[in-house]
């Protein structure tokens, strides 16, 4: 296991345990969104009650739920677009090999294909799932010398040779399905911080400096680059500059990510509610009553409850 990857083993782990609470959730209370009569079972003894359920309080969990579903939807397809658009805009853009880069692909064998495509900004990023490529755009080829040019291009392969887009799309989509959960968020700005660092460290290495790798950030600092989805590595996303420059003027200092004491906290309330929800010792029933589906419900586990309840049902139906 890379050490890079650990936020995401944690995240896919978090996913896992959510979802298998959820589903234990939505099949132990999913009677009660049904229907408005629930006789409650308080006790082995057969003491039964009834409760009718308010149709404001249905009506609010319903709407919540489709509400969270609707955003979950929205986030996830609208990067799915934007990430359609950005690849079919790079594809009509793309030009033959640039002259300057031939060398480059002759120095270092084990380099992919190097796109470049026409833009006034200047950009450099690695693109696609299994089928991966480096894009530079003629403005960046531009503004940059040589070995920047060079600096860039092995730092943009460290995320090709690491399936970098990959592992962000999956950590983007188990954020996005748990948004209740901000410290994934957080995670995913470690995992982003972490690759970034890892690349450059890279190109360090072949290149025997932090010269050019730090001259073609500082070039490339007042460039306004436009949004593309969060899983497509980009060379200078200014949201990751500081952290990047701190960690190659600081060569073998551990950048310190600073992790958010309340998101920390919220993540905690939202999994512990998950955990109590689950464990609750509620069990439901659906029974047929007078003619009509209502719902039994028995504040403990034990099925001699649900039984005494369904053996009751006559006395409901002579005191309803």
């Amino acid at each position: 296991m890379k050490k890079s990857d650990f936020p995401l083993i944690i995240m896919v782990g978090v996913f896992c345990f959510s979802i298998s609470l959820i589903i234990i959730i939505t099949s132990k209370f999913m009677p009660f969104l049904f229907s408005r009569s629930v006789y409650m079972c308080k006790s082995i003894m057969a003491n039964i009650s009834i409760q009718e359920v308010p149709h404001f309080l249905l009506g609010v969990t319903m709407s919540a739920v489709l509400l969270y579903i609707l955003y979950v939807s929205l986030r996830f397809f609208g990067a799915l677009y934007q990430y359609k658009k950005f690849a079919r805009y790079i594809a009509l853009s793309t030009k033959k090999p640039h002259s300057r880069l031939v060398s480059l692909e002759k120095k270092y064998h084990f380099l992919p294909h190097i796109c470049v495509f026409t833009s006034q900004k200047a950009q450099a990023f690695s693109i696609g799932f299994f089928r991966r490529n480096i894009f530079l755009s003629t403005s960046l080829l531009q503004k940059l010398n040589d070995k920047e040019i060079e600096a860039v291009v092995l730092h943009e392969y460290t995320h090709i040779h690491n399936f970098d887009s990959l592992k962000l799309c999956i950590a983007f989509i188990i954020e996005t399905m748990l948004s209740f959960i901000p410290s994934l968020k957080e995670l995913t700005i470690f995992m982003r911080i972490d690759r970034e660092i890892k690349a450059d460290n890279f190109a360090v290495s072949m290149q025997k400096t932090n010269t050019h790798i730090l001259s073609s950030l500082k070039k490339l600092l007042d460039t306004h680059v436009d949004e593309k989805p969060l899983f497509i590595p980009r060379f200078a996303a200014s949201e990751l500059i500081d952290a990047r420059i701190y960690s190659l003027i600081n060569s073998g200092v551990k950048y310190k990510k600073k992790s958010s004491f309340l998101r920390f906290a919220l993540s905690i309330v939202s999994l512990s509610t998950l955990f109590y929800l689950a464990l609750a010792p509620v069990h439901a029933e659906e029974i047929n009553i007078n003619g009509k589906t209502s719902v039994v419900t028995c504040s403990e586990t034990s099925p001699q409850c649900l039984a005494i309840c369904e053996a009751n049902a006559s006395y409901l139906n002579k005191n309803k």
